[in-house]
């Protein structure tokens, strides 16, 4: 797309390579005329005295006009908070990264993806085997409040680290936004890297809690994490549970006595459960922006692992998602 339009095909793409670009064909065509983005847009210019000619009139006011573009994203999302921010941008050094982002605001990630809750499908999961669920967003709600509700039980607090080894899956988003809500940090190893990477990986992250699975298949690949568990837990010296999704019946037969402080998934879940058969109602630990949420690891076969962590910039990801990911 050029910048003029949001629905005509880059008729010269490449333009260093002529032969392709006469081989492009066009996959969308249709003029929108009510996106997000024009939403955004129009509200831009009428608050700010402005006229945005193309998408990069708008994309230029963003980039000389940082704190009220943030600003305006903050309310057109309607980011929930318990606190305001007092400032939302300031640098705090002269390095790219020395900056401080809506300082002053409480609020918590986990807390504003599940604002919505109601009847509509929020996930679709399937996978290679043919299985294939759907979940409102009401019930992705109701399942991350029993992931928290049990992490909070076996003693998950702010700050600690949960892992996945794990693909994919509806219980690895399930897990992830639990811990959010607690103010935990999530991190983990790709479950294909066998145990040795994996360990190194978790020895670097040092997590409380380790959520993986017996076994899935990619691409028609076979893979079974569930046979890597005891030698990772060796080199994870404060682990508290690892949680094991079984996929298989035969698994739930299976001797996980040689996996330290294993759980099955529903058995963990059930400990969070009141004794009254209720799920207690999620806490959303209020936290300030900068804290950190993700862990993201450098793999270093050769070497220990480095990392970096990222706070809550969940709001550049809802910018990207209605903004430019959706049409309408």
């Amino acid at each position: 797309m050029n910048g003029s339009t949001n629905g005509s095909a880059i008729s010269n793409l490449y333009n260093h390579n002529e032969s392709f670009a006469k081989r492009c064909i066009p996959i969308w065509t249709k003029k929108e005329t009510n996106t997000e983005l024009i939403r955004f847009k129009r509200l831009i210019e009428k608050k700010y005295n402005q006229r945005f000619n193309t998408y990069w009139d708008l994309h230029k006011w963003s980039v000389e006009n940082i704190p009220d573009f943030w600003k305006e994203i903050w309310h057109y999302f309607n980011i929930i908070s318990s606190k305001p921010y007092d400032e939302v941008f300031r640098k705090t050094g002269k390095g790219f990264l020395d900056n401080e982002w809506f300082k002053g605001a409480a609020f918590n990630l986990a807390e504003n993806i599940l604002k919505i809750r109601n009847n509509k499908i929020g996930l679709i999961y399937s996978d290679e085997f043919g299985c294939r669920e759907t979940f409102t967003y009401a019930e992705i709600y109701e399942q991350v409040k029993r992931y928290a509700a049990a992490f909070r039980k076996h003693g998950l607090r702010v700050g600690d680290r949960v892992s996945y080894y794990i693909p994919s899956r509806k219980e690895a988003l399930f897990s992830m936004l639990a811990t959010f809500s607690i103010g935990a940090v999530w991190g983990g190893s790709l479950p294909y890297y066998g145990s040795k990477v994996a360990s190194n990986i978790m020895k670097t992250i040092d997590p409380k809690f380790i959520i993986s699975i017996d076994h899935f298949q990619s691409n028609g690949e076979q893979f079974h994490p569930i046979d890597n568990l005891s030698t990772i837990t060796k080199v994870v010296p404060n682990l508290e549970k690892v949680i094991i999704v079984a996929t298989k019946e035969e698994t739930l037969s299976r001797n996980i006595s040689d996996i330290p402080h294993s759980i099955f998934l529903e058995d963990f879940l059930q400990s969070g459960m009141n004794s009254d058969g209720t799920v207690p109602e999620i806490i959303f630990e209020q936290l300030p922006f900068s804290h950190p949420a993700i862990i993201n690891l450098h793999l270093e076969l050769q070497r220990p692992q480095r990392c970096g962590t990222f706070s809550r910039t969940f709001i550049a990801q809802f910018r990207d998602f209605a903004f430019h990911q959706i049409s309408g």
